[in-house]
Order: C-alpha cells, then sequence, then structure tokens
C-alpha cells in the first residue's frame, strides 16, 4: 500500500513505500466475527469438546469425521443461540468446526488456492500473500496459546504425512510422500 506521508524518494526519483498496512487497512474478505457471534462460538466449542469424543472422530476419516462434528456443532448452536439464522449462523458453526478440528482461523487462508503463503506474527497479526502481494488479514487468533494449538495440529499433520520408519530401517530414518518429498528438504 503506497503512503504520501511515508513513501521514500529513490535514487531514479520514484516515490514508493514498502510500509504494509496497517490494522485498520486489514482486508475484509476474511472478516472476523462480530464480538457476539464470537462469544457464541467460544462457548459452544468450549460445550462440544466437553460433549464429544473428539478421539472417536478422528476414527472416522476426515470426510466422515468433518461431518459429525459439524452436526453436533449444529446442535449445540441452536440450543445456545437459537435467535442466530443464516449467514451469520453457517459462520459460526464453520468458525466452531475450524477451531475443533482444522487449523482454526487460518482455515479459510489455507482453503483458498490463490493463497500462496501464510504468516501468523501475533493473534492479531496474520497475514498472506496472493499474486506476490502480502496482505494484512482481518483473522485473529484469540491469543498465544491458539496460536501454539494451531503451530502443533500443523506440525502432526505435517509429521502424520511421512511414513514410520520400521525396525529393520536405519535409525532415524523416514520416508516423505511424493508429495512432500521435493519441497520439504
Amino acid at each position: 500500500m503506497l503512503r504520501q506521508e511515508e513513501s521514500k524518494q529513490r535514487e531514479d526519483g520514484a516515490v514508493w513505500s514498502f510500509n504494509l498496512p496497517k490494522a485498520l487497512d486489514a482486508t475484509d474478505e476474511y472478516a472476523p466475527l462480530s464480538p457476539e457471534d464470537e462469544a457464541t462460538a467460544t462457548q459452544t466449542h468450549k460445550r462440544l469438546i466437553q460433549e464429544v469424543d473428539l478421539k472417536a472422530v478422528e476414527k472416522l476419516g476426515v470426510d466422515r469425521g468433518r461431518e459429525a462434528v459439524e452436526a453436533a456443532a449444529r446442535q449445540l448452536v441452536m440450543e445456545s443461540a437459537p435467535g442466530l439464522y443464516g449467514e451469520r449462523k453457517e459462520m459460526v458453526i464453520k468458525r466452531v468446526v475450524d477451531d475443533a478440528i482444522g487449523l482454526g482461523p487460518l482455515e479459510p487462508l489455507i482453503s483458498d488456492t490463490s493463497i500462496s503463503e501464510v504468516m501468523v506474527n501475533a493473534p492479531d497479526e496474520v497475514y498472506f500473500e496472493r499474486d506476490g502481494i502480502i496482505y494484512l488479514s482481518a483473522l485473529r487468533f484469540r491469543d498465544k496459546d491458539h496460536i501454539m494449538l494451531v503451530v502443533d495440529r500443523i506440525i502432526a499433520r505435517w509429521a502424520g504425512a511421512w511414513t514410520r520408519p520400521s525396525r529393520s530401517s536405519t535409525p532415524g530414518s523416514a520416508t516423505a510422500p511424493v508429495s512432500m518429498s521435493s519441497s520439504r528438504r
């Protein structure tokens, strides 16, 4: 984003600024929930964790597990926020499911194939790169612990993609799947 008051003149006379946008300039394409809806999502997520055996859900596989968690979240949202409907309700349910079994607030960024990189600097500083341009996302984490939970999930998914060495293999060896072997060296 170019800002006249922050720009500097280059040797060739061109005036450019490479400052990243401030929070007010954040793109609203991935806008966070309203405070009221965020509270509903947090309350529903806590109940979901208490009432659903997520270990059993993992055994269902990705698609069936997500469906089961979504059905449970939908039921809990109907009970705790009967006045919530339409797109707001669907956004709350998606947030609960993403926090329970996905990558939390990063899920919409990860799902967007036009985004090539996601960078998290702080709970309220999430950037993404699209077409070589870095944008400040309006998405937020609750706190640093929320970031670490998502980091742990990313590591678990990445590590889970590697095959476990057999007893006959060389100590410390593992084989990456073909899709990861060239990009994870």
